[in-house]
């Protein structure tokens, strides 16, 4: 399999517009995407899911999905759960991948900001921060939590990265983040 990163989805959009790529997978931002399928240069696809893809890994009906970390945690652990012999991983590239934060904020014309602070301050409660981490299996930002989490959970480097893994993805994010990357 080849693989190439590009500095613009401007780049990519035009060697795929160009023909004869040589890709069988490319990977743009949702907007280039929509412009690609519009204009003819994709294939179209039987079926995109994305809960859907969490059970046809746990089943053995997917045998290769592009997804989140945690997705793949989740499907791993049904896999277990339903013992149907999957065996799933999260790979993370040699080049490194994508790490995403969900953030939590208050609008500015929020009604009741006080009881937004009230609920951010419950969910980062090391307790509730783990049982979270626990149950979508994706690392949260409160360190006194790992107590918290299943030892299972906790040395799944799918949720949290190996120093290796995560020094790829920061710097990826880094340069992604510098060079203006949508």
């Amino acid at each position: 399999m080849r693989y190439d990163n590009f500095d613009s989805n401007e780049v990519l959009h035009a060697k795929l517009v160009a023909g004869k790529t040589g890709y069988d997978i490319v990977v743009p931002s949702s907007y280039w995407a929509k412009l690609q399928a519009d204009g003819g240069v994709l294939r179209k696809l039987d079926r995109v899911s994305s809960s859907g893809s969490i059970n046809d890994m746990a089943n053995g009906s997917m045998c290769l999905a592009l997804a989140w970390s945690g997705d793949i945690s989740i499907a791993r652990q049904r896999a277990i759960d339903g013992k149907t012999g999957q065996k799933i991983e999260s790979l993370t590239p040699k080049t490194g991948g994508i790490l995403f934060f969900d953030m939590m904020v208050i609008p500015a014309d929020a009604p009741n900001p006080d009881s937004a602070h009230k609920f951010s301050n419950y969910i980062l409660k090391p307790e509730v921060a783990a049982g979270l981490t626990n149950k979508v299996f994706y690392a949260n930002p409160n360190l006194e939590s790992k107590k918290f989490v299943k030892p299972e959970v906790a040395k799944n480097p799918a949720v949290f990265l190996n120093p290796a893994d995560l020094q790829k993805v920061q710097a990826r994010t880094r340069s992604a983040a510098t060079s203006g990357a949508r």
